[in-house]
């Protein structure tokens, strides 16, 4: 960093500013939005409480689901995913990487209790639905998963390994 240059990052709550730059700047501009951004934070209680971190592990206590079949999470179990699609694809980088978002979205699918069987149509479906980023080619997506030992192809479609939930850092 040169002499001029400032670095600033603050986190309040679920708020938080980052800031590389001038100095000057940084005084006159940065400093009271962060004073502002203060203000509404202490206003709004919602606000101070930090983004829930996503946990994902396995309950020792439950069953060994099927061959190929993950079991739904349960209402107030501990490796709840944190509700949408969304939160599951940025948590695994499936937001910036075609192949992770495939498999993001099968695991997501099976934890929110599909049972039938999985498809690459399914999977691009999801997304759409979800109002996520398409895939250009869902059953590439899905060869080239298999192709790395992250899915298995079934007869009548798919399912994620416990290789694929790994490479996710979705431990079972």
């Amino acid at each position: 960093m040169s002499e001029g240059t400032a670095r600033l990052r603050v986190r309040l709550g679920a708020a938080e500013v980052e800031y590389e730059g001038d100095t000057q700047f940084l005084k006159d501009e940065v400093m009271p939005t962060i004073g502002k951004i203060i203000k509404m934070v202490d206003g709004h209680s919602e606000l101070q409480k930090p983004n829930p971190v996503l946990q994902l592990k396995a309950n020792p206590a439950a069953e060994a689901p099927a061959v190929g079949k993950t079991a739904p999470v349960p209402e107030g179990s501990a490796d709840k995913l944190n509700g949408s699609l969304s939160s599951l694809l940025k948590a695994t980088g499936g937001d910036n990487n075609q192949m992770r978002r495939f498999l993001a979205t099968a695991v997501w699918l099976r934890r929110r209790g599909h049972d039938g069987d999985l498809t690459s149509s399914i999977v691009a479906k999801t997304l759409q639905e979800n109002h996520q980023k398409k895939l250009a080619n869902p059953a590439d997506c899905l060869n080239k998963n298999v192709s790395k030992g992250y899915c298995e192809k079934t007869k009548s479609g798919f399912f994620v390994t416990e290789e694929g939930k790994t490479s996710l850092g979705l431990h079972q």
